[in-house]
């Protein structure tokens, strides 16, 4: 990339824990000829300290330089340089807060943001582009998955199609697994069912 920046910001920067990963090579060149970088992220590290050096690296090099001495010293490194461990905790945490780190919890910064709010917004459709609407559905003889988390939203869908006389299956949490490719084969397979009515997780999503 020819451009440099003056601010780089990395939004959930935990995406650059693989020093291996295509969008981490990308990514450390554009920060390290950047004025400023910040990197913002709920959980810096998902699991292990070594999931912080890269992120470190960008936003320090000068301290976090040396992958090998940060994995001996706080990755329990190895004899052969395996880095998958966790020690001096507490060193790491306090090195963070004096050099890069700045932590917001939610409690300190929910008061700051305005109150949610929900709406409904209608559109109006006119007689006549809803007859054309439905004449494509009916041409087209489309087959359609519709997916949702929660239970309750679940069961509303279903309902309605049910209401509307639109065959359908549906697959949830509670639908037993030695039921479930039977429900996908009659979905695939027979014409009178034109829907399915999915969660996301028994989805398969």
């Amino acid at each position: 990339m020819a451009s440099e920046f003056k601010v780089v910001i990395a939004d959930e920067s935990h995406f650059l824990k693989n020093a291996q990963a295509k969008r981490t090579n990308v990514s450390l060149p554009v920060m390290r000829k950047a004025k400023y970088v910040i990197l913002l992220s709920g959980t810096p590290a998902l699991s292990r300290p070594i999931e912080l050096f890269k992120q470190l690296e960008a936003l320090y090099p000068d301290v976090y330089k040396n992958v090998h001495e940060y994995g001996n010293r706080y990755c329990k490194g190895g004899t052969f340089g395996i880095y998958q461990g966790a020690n001096n905790h507490e060193e790491l945490h306090n090195l963070m807060k004096a050099t890069v780190m700045i932590r917001r919890l939610k409690k300190d910064v929910l008061p700051q943001l305005p109150v949610k709010r929900r709406q409904q917004v209608f559109l109006n459709v006119e007689e006549k582009e809803m007859k054309c609407i439905n004449a494509l559905f009916r041409e087209a003889d489309c087959k359609f998955l519709i997916f949702a988390h929660h239970l309750q939203m679940i069961d509303s869908i279903h309902q309605y199609l049910l209401k509307k006389k639109v065959g359908c299956i549906r697959i949830d949490s509670s639908t037993p697994a030695s039921s479930r490719q039977a429900l996908v084969t009659d979905f695939q397979e027979k014409e009178s069912i034109k829907a399915a009515v999915l969660s996301i997780k028994a989805g398969g999503v």
